[in-house]
């Protein structure tokens, strides 16, 4: 991320709600480009879904 984004995001008040979208899409790029090579591998991918801790655990175990 770039100062001047840097700098944008550090002066918003805080009952203003915060632009976490330049973030996520910075945080993406990385898991998209190592899913791409697993798949390339042959690998299928199973997303966890975002729940709570316990219900992830069934979830993963549920697919052993």
């Amino acid at each position: 991320m770039d100062r001047q984004t840097l700098l944008a995001h550090s002066q918003h008040r805080e009952s203003e709600p915060q632009p976490y979208t330049v973030i996520l899409t910075e945080a993406e790029a990385p898991n998209d480009a190592i899913r791409a090579v697993y798949e390339s591998l042959g690998y299928e991918l199973i997303e966890v879904p975002k729940l709570p801790v316990d219900a992830r655990c069934e979830f993963v175990l549920g697919k052993l």
